[in-house]
């Protein structure tokens, strides 16, 4: 029993050594080799989003587009001011123009008795002429003289163009009271008579000799201005009476068409025939073949319509109340321009050399030039 124990002992105390021993404090010795990576863990949470980064630079610019489908047309503007050309101050009461076929442009002066001659093209002044009192319409013959009706007097003045030579004819050569307006028809002159001759008011035609051919009636006290030839027949505006009268050449009764109020004056557009009414501010338009008045006629144009002239394509009025000068194309009555004035215009003429009009503005004692353009 005794070497049992003895031996257990024994026993213990190799062991404690062993462990003693193990238990010893020597230096740690060197890291063994790093061992294989085990396999992934499984994923975590995905993490907040971070902030946001700065913009980056601007790309180019794409391709353009189609282009988008037209817009509806705007209303129509105002019409804007025609362009001027020449204005010119040709001295007291200038009355009636005309232009003839050297280039010039001829103005009767009422308060001087005179006729001035101007250069179209610059407006010099050429030259001036006495005359009869009170010289109001006044023509071309288109051949070699300017003639002039003197109302006051009752007179007809021709001027030689080639020399400025001047005759006079009275009423004792042809039949006159207060001659007013004044035509060439290719052939003849005409002047319309603004008084009454016995019972009637008449116009009265005759030779480039001064020789008369025949008086024509146009109504009882008619008040007949304005006159111009169509190539065919004779056309007149009479103030008095609100008419137009028609003549045929050796007819002595005119043919007579009603207007509007207080016709001032006529113009030929090659087809239709176009008169001023004064106190209602119209224009008419005739057919020239039978006097009917067009459908649409009258048409409202400006204040106090005075004068009237046409190219064959455009008629042009002066608007005496409102300083203007109306440019109307001829086919439609589409009004195209206003050429406005210093003042008040009364009659035109066009100068077919330079394609312009000529207005004169009797109560600042000028005519204007305006560029149909």
């Amino acid at each position: 029993m005794k070497v049992r124990k003895s031996v257990y002992w024994v026993v213990m105390l190799m062991l404690l050594v062993v462990v003693l021993a193990a238990a010893g404090c020597g230096d740690t010795g060197d890291q063994g080799a790093k061992g294989v990576q085990g396999e992934d863990g499984a994923a975590g949470d995905t993490g907040a989003a971070g902030a946001t980064g700065a913009a980056g630079a601007t790309g180019a610019t794409g391709a353009t587009g189609a282009a988008g489908a037209t817009g509806a047309t705007g209303a129509t503007g105002a019409m804007g001011p025609g362009p001027w050309g020449l204005s010119l101050l040709v001295g007291d009461g200038p009355a009636g123009v005309c232009y003839d076929t050297d280039g010039n442009v001829w103005v009767t002066r009422s308060a001087a008795d005179e006729v001035t001659k101007l250069r179209a093209s610059d407006g010099t002044a050429l030259a001036t002429y006495d005359v009869g009192d009170n010289p109001q319409g006044i023509c071309c013959d288109g051949i070699a003289y300017i003639w002039v009706a003197n109302t006051d007097d009752d007179s007809i003045s021709r001027i030689t163009i080639a020399d400025g030579t001047v005759t006079t004819y009275d009423d004792t050569a042809l039949t006159l009271d207060e001659p007013w307006g004044i035509c060439f028809d290719g052939t003849n002159v005409w002047v319309t008579n603004y008084g009454e001759i016995g019972t009637a008011d008449h116009v009265t035609e005759f030779t480039t000799a001064g020789v008369e051919v025949l008086t024509y009636d146009v109504g009882s006290s008619p008040g007949p201005r304005g006159i111009i030839s169509d190539g065919t027949y004779i056309w007149v505006a009479c103030e008095d009476s609100d008419e137009v009268a028609r003549i045929t050449q050796g007819t002595e009764a005119a043919d007579i068409y009603d207007v509007g109020d207080e016709p001032h004056d006529v113009c030929s557009d090659g087809t239709y025939i176009w008169v001023t009414n004064y106190a209602d501010d119209t224009v008419t338009k005739l057919q020239a073949s039978d006097g009917a008045e067009v459908t649409g006629s009258p048409y409202t144009v400006g204040t106090q319509p005075d004068g009237i002239v046409s190219d064959g394509t455009y008629i042009w009025v002066a608007n005496g109340g409102d300083n203007n000068v109306m440019k109307l194309r001829a086919s439609d009555v589409a009004r195209l321009a206003l050429f406005q004035t210093v003042d008040a215009p009364t009659l035109l003429c066009h100068d077919f050399d330079l394609d312009n009009v000529w207005a004169v503005e009797a109560a600042g004692n000028r005519v204007t030039q305006f560029d149909q353009g």
